[in-house]
């Protein structure tokens, strides 16, 4: 069998399986929890200029989900930036202290 990268458009969001359709498989063995405790904290960064995952298709239902769940969350969109927007980015970037560094202080928060 021979494998290949999808392109953009050339398959339904449903096929795609990511964390929204693992939180959604999860139960929760501890009834009356405020929160479930088989999923942690999440912050969702992505860019609104994504060109290989939608985020109204992905990290919109994905943050919604973890809020039903009553799980700690952040969604953070940054207009017009694309897919893996930070991979090149120089510690000190104006992107790198303006968006990175306060996803890490959320983040932060959470770690014992």
């Amino acid at each position: 069998m021979r494998f290949s990268l999808l392109s953009y458009g050339t398959c339904c969001a449903d096929f795609l399986l990511g964390p929204l359709h693992y939180l959604k498989s999860l139960v929760s063995d501890c009834p009356g929890v405020a929160t479930n405790p088989l999923y942690p904290p999440t912050y969702i960064l992505t860019g609104t200029n994504d060109d290989t995952f939608s985020f109204m298709h992905h990290s919109v239902p994905f943050h919604e989900e973890l809020v039903r769940q009553n799980i700690p969350t952040k969604l953070d969109l940054q207009p017009g930036l694309g897919h893996a927007f930070d991979i090149w980015l120089e510690i000190g970037s104006t992107v790198s202290e303006e968006v990175l560094k306060p996803a890490a202080q959320w983040c932060k928060q959470w770690v014992r």
